[in-house]
């Protein structure tokens, strides 16, 4: 499991993939061109009928344009990309890009949606594991006092959603049972963000590491107030100072447009 914590100021942006090169191709060069810190892939996506067969064929980059990024990615207050997920995940920093100040989870926001289309950065069609200070999990938990009828899953009541600890998410459920079937060798990249910085969680698919729930407990342990998490399995990648941490499989990096470059500023 690949850990990266940035407790000081730091910078955040998207990477995109526009030629017709290996999606590894474009991160080497971008990192070396802004001096990131370390890239990591985000959005889940799809492809079109042509990108599929292309990705079938070879290990050849497919054109950009054949993939189909789920969740709206927004940059400088301008959605850039993707489809609507408005039943999925998002998380965005609200004014800028350079995130600075005594708490670093109020520069972000993270809620149920698209992405708000102003925000100076923002990803969506994620998987939530903390969203606002609140639990997602396989099922809606409450604290004592909670209506006696209270369902399990999906939307709670507006009486019951005052008792509400942990929400249910599909997508979480999904996710996690996927892993476990695997016996916790799904690739994961996952984002966490708390008072005090950012945290960065990735394993290497194939590589037994980390249940979901104990990528979640991490990020409790750190006090994260937003934690999400982004493509994974053979997606997962990370990389660093001219090396891949973590590597996507070969139709992934054929097709992957889509990554977050990070920097520590301080």
């Amino acid at each position: 499991m690949i850990i990266k914590e940035i407790e000081s100021d730091f910078l955040i942006e998207p990477v995109f993939r526009t030629k017709e090169e290996l999606f590894s191709d474009t991160v080497s060069r971008v990192s070396k061109e802004k001096e990131y810190s370390f890239i990591i892939n985000v959005n889940f996506y799809d492809l079109t009928y042509a990108g599929k067969l292309d990705a079938l064929n070879g290990h050849d980059p497919v054109a950009a344009k054949e993939t189909i990024p789920l969740g709206r990615v927004v940059f400088n207050k301008k959605p850039l990309t993707g489809t609507s997920a408005n039943l999925d995940f998002y998380i965005a920093s609200k004014e800028s890009t350079i995130c600075s100040g005594d708490d670093f989870s109020k520069v972000f926001q993270s809620g149920q949606g698209d992405t708000p289309s102003n925000s100076a950065i923002g990803f969506g069609g994620l998987g939530a594991l903390i969203l606002n200070g609140l639990e997602y999990g396989h099922q809606n938990k409450y604290k004592k006092g909670a209506p006696k009828n209270a369902i399990l899953k999906g939307e709670p009541s507006s009486e019951a959603k005052k008792f509400l600890i942990q929400r249910s998410s599909n997508k979480y459920t999904s996710f996690s049972a996927n892993d476990k079937k695997q016996g916790n060798k799904l690739g994961k990249t996952c984002l966490g963000i708390s008072k005090k910085g950012i945290y960065v969680v990735v394993q290497q698919h194939g590589s037994p590491r980390w249940s979901v729930q104990k990528v979640k407990d991490y990020f409790k342990d750190k006090k994260c107030v937003h934690a999400v998490f982004f493509d994974g399995s053979d997606s997962s990648m990370l990389y660093e100072k001219g090396s891949f941490l973590a590597k996507q499989g070969e139709n992934k990096d054929e097709t992957c447009v889509i990554g977050i470059g990070f920097k520590k500023l301080s």
